[in-house]
């Protein structure tokens, strides 16, 4: 199974569980290893609110965005 696949099933199952700790390790690993996904970055950027609040999320996308200007 490739990483990226294991880190997001892993992150689904954490946050059902819910172990948003777990979960947002498991979505940063997704994202390093796929950056430009958009749906790794929403889910991510969710469960950054959830947890850090929403500066954390915004601070997330601002990141993002300041990385790969030409992706949307």
């Amino acid at each position: 199974v490739a990483p990226v696949l294991w880190h997001k099933a892993a992150g689904r199952v954490c946050r059902v569980k819910p172990d948003l700790a777990a979960a947002g390790a498991h979505l940063l690993e997704v994202v390093r290893l796929d950056p430009l996904s958009a749906e790794a970055h929403r889910t991510l950027t969710a469960v950054l609110a959830a947890t850090d609040g929403r500066a954390a999320a915004r601070a997330h996308l601002a990141r993002a965005c300041q990385k790969f200007p030409h992706h949307h």
